[in-house]
């Protein structure tokens, strides 16, 4: 098992040291080409704007869109509510229908039913 060991760390060894002259022979000092390659350095004319980057527009499905608006009316009525529990703003006026008229106006509407018609 020892011999194992040191024969894996022996071949170890050898792979860095390999790898390390490959890098060596790939680097631009042994190129014969990189001398005559002009390598030019971008300058950003003085007249030129400088614009933000556009991001790109998200655009969602229908049923995302649908699900987006409920989830924030959801959540502003549910902060509407807590504030109405919390006793920061008054609560709405009943809405007035047909059906729940005579309990909504209770004794008014007993008073003068035409009246309140108008």
């Amino acid at each position: 098992d020892g011999d194992n060991h040191a024969d894996d760390s022996a071949m170890i060894e050898e792979a860095e040291d390999l790898q390390n002259s490959c890098f060596s022979q790939a680097s631009l000092s042994y190129s014969k080409t990189a001398a005559l390659v002009q390598h030019i350095v971008p300058i950003k004319p003085p007249h030129a704007k400088v614009e933000p980057e556009v991001q790109p527009t998200l655009y969602l499905t229908k049923k995302e869109r649908k699900r987006q608006r409920k989830l924030r009316r959801q959540e502003k009525l549910r902060e509407q509510q807590d504030m109405q529990a919390a006793g920061l703003i008054a609560a709405p006026e009943p809405r007035l229908t047909l059906r729940n008229f005579m309990r909504v106006l209770g004794d008014q509407a007993y008073l003068d039913p035409s009246q309140m018609e108008q």
